[in-house]
Parts: C-alpha cells; sequence; structure tokens
C-alpha cells in the first residue's frame, strides 16, 4: 500500500533534521552535521487548489546554483562556494549529504511510487563564466569538473533498470544563464519546462521563471550578459527577506515612502503564520505558513507585491491552458501531448528570482484560473530572517496536495 503524503514529508523532513545533528533521526551523530538549522519556509497543503492527493510521485526541486569555474568564483564577491560576506560555505558538503539521503529515501520507496529531483534552472552560470574558443561543452564540462558533487549526484544519469546507483539523475531545466547549456553533452536532456502528470492530469509545470520576467523581456540579452560579466564582480550579494507576514508596507499601499493607490480587499495580502525553525519533527504544522494570497480582483501591482512574476506568469497560464502555440513553443513544449495544451494547469514551480516563496492566486469567477505558483529560491546569495541573514539553501518539496519550502542553514 502507497505511503501518505503526510508520512512522506515527515520522513523527509526527518532526514533533513538529521543533517542538523538531530538526535533520534536518520544517521545523525554519524558525522560532523552540515546544517545548523532546518526552517520551514513556507507551507500550503489544499486538496482543491494543489489537488493529487493520491498521485504517488514525490517531487524535490533544486533551484539556481549559478556553478562557475574555481577561478572565475574567485572574481566574485559572492558564489555557491560563498555567503554575501565572502566568507566560504560548503554548500557542496550541504548537496552531498542531502542526495545521500534522498537516495536512501527513494529506496524506502514502494513499487509504484517515484522520487523526481528537477533542478529548475541556472545550474551552471554562462554569463558570469562565458565559453571562450572552446566552445559550451568543454566549459561545461570544466565548470563540472570543479563541481563533482553536484556533477556526480544531479548530472550523471542512472541505468535504465532499478534503483541502484549513487545518482539521482534529475531532470534539468535551462534558465536565462544557461540557455544554451543543452549544447552540452552532459546537459542536452535539460529543456525549458517540464510538464508532469499528477492524478491523470496535467497539472503541474516547472520552468525556470524568467520567461515572467518584465525585465529580461524589455532589456536585451547581450546588455544583461555584458552588465553580468562587467559590473558584476562589483556587485554584492542581495539580502532577501523571507517572512511575508511581516511586510507590513504593502498591507497599507504604501512601499518606502510612495503613496500608492488604496490597496485592494482583505483578502489579498499575507496569509498563515512566519517561517518555523525546526529543532525536532513538529507534532503540528499550519496547513498555511507564510504564504501570500491575491484574488481576481487584486490590481496588477498587487500581484506583483505577491510575486514579482506573477502578473506575466498568470497570463502565460491562460495561454497554455488554451494552448497557445507562441508559448507552448517558447517553453520547449512541444511532446504530442502537450499541443493540446495544459487545461488542468494548477501549480507552476520555478526558481530565477532568488526569493523563495509560495503565490496563490483564486479566481472565484472562475476556479479554472486558479493558480499555486511556487519560487523554489536560489543555492547562492544571502536570506534573512528575523534572528539573522544566513546563506540561501533553498529546497522544494512536493507530494500530494502539500507544497513546503525549506531553508537549510549551514553549519
Amino acid at each position: 500500500m502507497a505511503r501518505s503524503a503526510d508520512s512522506i514529508h515527515a520522513e523527509l523532513l526527518h532526514r533533513l533534521l538529521a543533517l542538523a545533528g538531530a538526535a533520534g533521526y536518520h544517521g545523525a551523530g554519524a558525522a560532523r552535521p552540515c546544517l545548523s538549522a532546518v526552517r520551514l519556509i513556507a507551507r500550503f497543503c489544499d486538496e482543491d487548489l494543489v489537488g493529487a492527493g493520491d498521485d504517488p510521485t514525490v517531487y524535490v526541486f533544486f533551484p539556481d546554483f549559478h556553478l562557475v569555474e574555481s577561478a572565475t568564483a574567485s572574481r566574485y564577491r559572492f558564489g555557491f562556494d560563498t555567503s554575501g560576506q565572502g566568507a566560504v560555505v560548503d554548500r557542496a558538503a550541504i548537496l552531498e549529504a542531502l542526495c545521500e539521503h534522498l537516495l536512501g529515501f527513494r529506496g524506502t520507496l514502494e513499487d509504484d511510487q517515484e522520487l523526481r529531483v528537477v533542478h529548475l534552472g541556472d545550474f551552471v552560470d554562462l554569463w558570469r563564466d562565458p565559453p571562450a574558443t572552446t566552445g559550451i561543452p568543454a566549459k561545461v564540462a570544466s565548470i563540472l569538473r570543479d563541481h563533482p558533487v553536484a556533477h556526480r549526484r544531479l548530472v550523471t544519469r542512472r541505468p535504465a533498470s532499478g534503483r541502484s546507483g549513487g545518482t539521482l539523475s534529475a531532470d534539468f531545466l535551462r534558465g536565462n544563464h544557461d540557455l544554451d547549456a543543452d549544447r552540452a553533452p552532459l546537459l542536452s536532456h535539460a529543456r525549458r519546462a517540464f510538464a508532469y502528470e499528477r492524478d491523470g492530469r496535467r497539472s503541474l509545470l516547472a520552468t525556470h521563471g524568467d520567461l515572467f520576467d518584465l525585465i529580461e523581456r524589455k532589456i536585451p540579452e547581450g546588455v544583461r550578459r555584458w552588465a553580468v560579466k562587467s559590473i558584476g564582480p562589483e556587485v554584492a550579494a542581495t539580502r532577501y527577506p523571507i517572512d511575508r507576514t511581516r511586510d507590513q508596507r504593502r498591507a497599507t499601499g504604501r512601499e518606502e515612502g510612495r503613496d500608492r493607490p488604496p490597496p485592494d480587499p482583505p483578502a489579498n495580502g499575507p496569509d498563515g503564520r512566519p517561517p518555523l525553525t525546526l529543532r525536532q519533527a513538529p507534532t503540528w504544522l499550519p496547513t498555511t505558513l507564510n504564504i501570500w494570497v491575491t484574488t481576481e480582483a487584486a490590481r496588477e501591482y498587487t500581484q506583483s507585491w505577491s510575486h514579482v512574476l506573477l502578473p506575466i506568469a498568470l497570463d502565460c497560464a491562460r495561454g497554455l491552458r488554451h494552448g497557445v502555440a507562441e508559448i507552448l513553443q517558447k517553453m520547449d513544449l512541444r511532446a504530442p501531448a502537450d499541443r493540446a495544451g495544459l487545461p488542468d494547469l494548477r501549480v507552476l514551480v520555478v526558481g530565477h528570482s532568488h526569493r523563495p516563496c509560495i503565490c496563490v492566486h483564486e479566481d472565484a469567477d472562475d476556479p479554472h484560473q486558479n493558480l499555486v505558483l511556487v519560487d523554489c529560491g536560489a543555492w547562492i546569495e544571502t536570506s534573512e530572517f528575523a534572528d539573522g541573514d544566513v546563506p540561501s539553501c533553498h529546497l522544494g518539496i512536493l507530494c500530494g496536495p502539500d507544497i513546503r519550502l525549506y531553508q537549510l542553514d549551514p553549519a
């Protein structure tokens, strides 16, 4: 009998807590903990809006890594291996331990269950570390030689038979910083989007998120690439505020001293409790934690308060549901099953912005337009919490009707 979504989430949380050395959890005490804490950033559990209560697939989402060669990394003030303050952050050790636990978890699943790992794009950064005369295949291979854990645990393809092997064989998405990475044999399987079937409906779409970014649409790519390479080494890491329940400016219609139009109805804004720092497995969790809700009455500027990508994401979701050829083509959705569109699309998972959050858009007049936008954050830059700043290491987990975002605080 397949395990419930609740028991699967509990098992995965136990394994995350083990990485922080919590007593009584899988592998705790076997080695020096690589985490100092596990934080539940956001949670949304809703059978109607997320659905797929009986779907047997467990999804784990890794967001932006921005991997570059070691020599290139030394020219920037922050990166995968460094914090915003320039200190070394051993994210590779966290990735190694986490993948080992995910492999152990995969071995506990029933035959009809599956663990699907998805990297949401900007895995490598070909803007910070552009290929020269050697070309993209050689550049990607060189970057991954400097990041053997990411290569071995995520990129290496697993044999078709059985669950054996030390790799998670992730599905890879192409972001704006690694748009051409599929030219490299190691990442030739990378796509712009993946549509996943849950409970017999193609209700889940994963894409990097840059296609919903107004700046990416307006500023030519060549200009953006030049800025990253030329100005990027002097740019400090961004600190991303994570607790959305503290954002009272947006509830009042004023932001940073600028008058805004009157706020939209009270249904629009933060919902649920603040993020939780977990020292042990909780006996109870709220079904709604640190999310942002908008309704069909929300104006575009209010939608963008929920997430800067939300206004365009809503438009694209409508197009995908109706099978608009231009949008399907931009997202590389060209399989026969994609041609009719994604009429049941409900959950959209992205990276790109580096700020993890769950945004719920509800349309009482037309529930078919409901959308849950999940931004899984990044493994680069800094997360700001009430008790201080920590290097970002975010993770998204979806099973059944339950979506969770975690922050893994490096030890």
